[in-house]
């Protein structure tokens, strides 16, 4: 017997109440922010395992927090302190199932850029788009030892990767031209207006422009505890012009807690002497847990006071009953909030030294509207600028398009890059020249330019391009306290000859792998890297005839 082919099934009719057409629904976190209302969102750290009583006590607090309507969100942490933990996409899911929106953080540290757009497909895929981009801490620990550091992208350019996957500009295949799907992501980044130094303070603040430059939809601030910087933030915000939201951070410290961060030890918290003396007059243990509460509901009814429109809550074993105990007291201190303000500045040590942005007003210790004069300040770049002032004669001498020189190297370039002994001498006279000045690491998209002639790649353990982290203590290293954080260093030599806003300024810069080990005069010149400077067209290399 012949079978008969099956028929072809019709097709569904459609279903008249879904509009194919229309944008995925928009998270409560997200609606409120963009309505302008006051945010409270809530941060949690996952479990360093998949189960057990961590992970089963963060999912109870998030159907708790569900039927609270004063609690918009729960932010997952991802790996804070450079440890592992389970990534917080999965919570996550489960979370946003429980009926509590979530904010994910999203690091750069275990991530190449592929990896990143992986990530970014998954978070759309399951409907996750609140993203908290962030460069992340450097690796402290891994299994067999230290794990590698990956930080392929840093916070501005993965707020940018995010836009341009928004927009519909990433590829799916580079070769064919097809472009994925335009997502719907909500941005959001961070900063710290908690810094010791100017230069510290004022490259924390050029990297928020970079960041809102490159997308960022909103803004939460690092943890602190000197309520004359949290002013400072606020008005800073409001002095540039900068509108998104911004959300305080009000950390809940317990005595331990307040004791780690005081010795430098949870990167880029800071809690100053002064207040860690006065953590010390309350009592201790379970009969202390009230002062700190109220302590954080004071924070909480300042930071709301002074205009911004959230606050961020979070504290190593904060439990729900206590999260609606600080926002109810806050309710309650609100009427108050500027006495509490004038009583909670808590400047580091020595205070003397303290840079703030603003003026201090003699009357209340707080901030005036006036900034400082800061060319008036001490820059300490010292011997420093003899070296930056001669590469940046030699760069403008050669390195500047449109000039002589820079046509002349152009020139010697492209005769080299076509003959293997030329480019051989030009690689090795590269080499040997900026491995004595810069430290060198042959990356081939030389980035010194940017960074006052000093090399990210050799002088900072994170590789960052485009500003500082927030793991600096009194403008020192993340990673190496014996040094001074690369962007300090650059922010003094550039303000010395008062250029120290090209820091803010600048292009996003990102540096192209396969261009490792590659002599960086030579792709530079032929418009190879990421300046993508002119290259005349009879030098540029012609399609392939099939």
């Amino acid at each position: 017997m012949t079978e008969e082919p099956l028929a072809e099934l019709p097709a569904a009719a459609p279903d008249p109440s879904v509009d194919e057409t229309s944008p995925p629904a928009r998270s409560r976190f997200r609606t409120a922010l963009e309505r302008g209302e006051f945010v409270v969102t809530l941060e949690a750290v996952p479990a360093a395992s998949p189960g057990g009583r961590g992970v089963d006590s963060l999912l109870q607090d998030a159907q708790d927090l569900a039927a609270d309507d004063r609690v918009h969100a729960m932010s997952l942490t991802d790996n804070p302190g450079g440890g592992h933990a389970i990534m917080p996409v999965e919570l996550a899911q489960e979370i946003q199932s429980a009926g509590l929106d979530c904010i994910v953080h999203f690091t750069c540290k275990d991530l190449t850029r592929n990896g990143a757009i992986s990530r970014s497909y998954a978070l759309e895929r399951m409907g996750l788009r609140n993203i908290l981009a962030l460069t992340g801490d450097y690796p402290k620990e891994g299994y067999w030892g230290l794990s590698k550091p990956s930080f392929d992208l840093d916070a501005v350019t993965l707020v940018k990767l995010l836009r341009d996957m928004n927009e519909g500009l990433v590829d799916v295949d580079p070769r064919k031209g097809t472009l994925a799907p335009p997502c719907d992501f909500f941005v959001g980044a961070c900063v710290s207006p908690f810094k010791f130094t100017e230069a510290e303070q004022m490259t924390q603040y050029y990297k928020l422009h970079r960041k809102l430059n490159a997308g960022a939809r909103f803004i939460i601030s690092q943890l602190g505890y000197d309520m004359r910087k949290v002013q400072e933030l606020k008005q800073y915000v409001d002095l540039h012009g900068i509108d998104v939201p911004v959300i305080g951070n009000v950390y809940v410290l317990n005595a331990g807690v307040a004791r780690t961060m005081n010795k430098n030890q949870v990167p880029g918290a800071d809690v100053p002497d002064a207040l860690l003396s006065y953590f010390e007059t309350f009592p201790k243990g379970k009969e202390g847990r009230p002062r700190f509460l109220e302590h954080a509901a004071k924070m909480f009814a300042i930071v709301r006071g002074l205009g911004y429109q959230g606050v961020h809550l979070g504290g190593f074993g904060l439990k729900v009953a206590e999260v609606k105990e600080v926002i109810e007291r806050a309710d309650d201190l609100q009427p108050s909030w500027q006495d509490h303000l004038r009583e909670m500045v808590y400047p580091i040590e020595p205070k003397e030294r303290q840079f703030y942005y603003f003026e201090t007003d003699p009357a209340t210790g707080l901030n005036t509207a006036t900034p400082v004069d800061r060319k008036k300040l001490p820059n300490p770049a010292g011997g420093a600028q003899l070296q930056y002032r001669a590469m940046s004669a030699l760069h403008g001498a050669f390195f500047q398009p449109n000039t002589p020189g820079f046509r002349l190297a152009q020139r010697a370039c492209h005769v080299a890059d076509g003959n293997r002994l030329l480019k051989s001498t030009v690689h090795w006279v590269e080499k040997l020249s900026k491995e004595v000045t810069v430290d060198c690491r042959e990356c081939g998209d030389c980035a010194l330019p940017h960074l006052a002639y000093l090399c990210p790649d050799s002088a900072c353990p994170k590789n960052l391009r485009n500003g500082a982290c927030g793991g600096s203590f009194r403008g020192k290293c993340e990673v190496y306290p014996d040094r001074d954080c690369v962007y300090v260093r650059a922010y003094n030599r550039l303000k010395a000859v008062g250029r120290e806003e090209e820091l803010r300024d600048g292009p996003v810069v990102t540096r192209d792998w396969e261009l490792h080990r590659q002599p960086s005069w030579l792709t530079y010149f032929l418009g190879r890297d990421h300046m993508h400077v002119d290259v005349p067209d009879a030098w540029k290399p012609k399609p392939s005839e099939e």
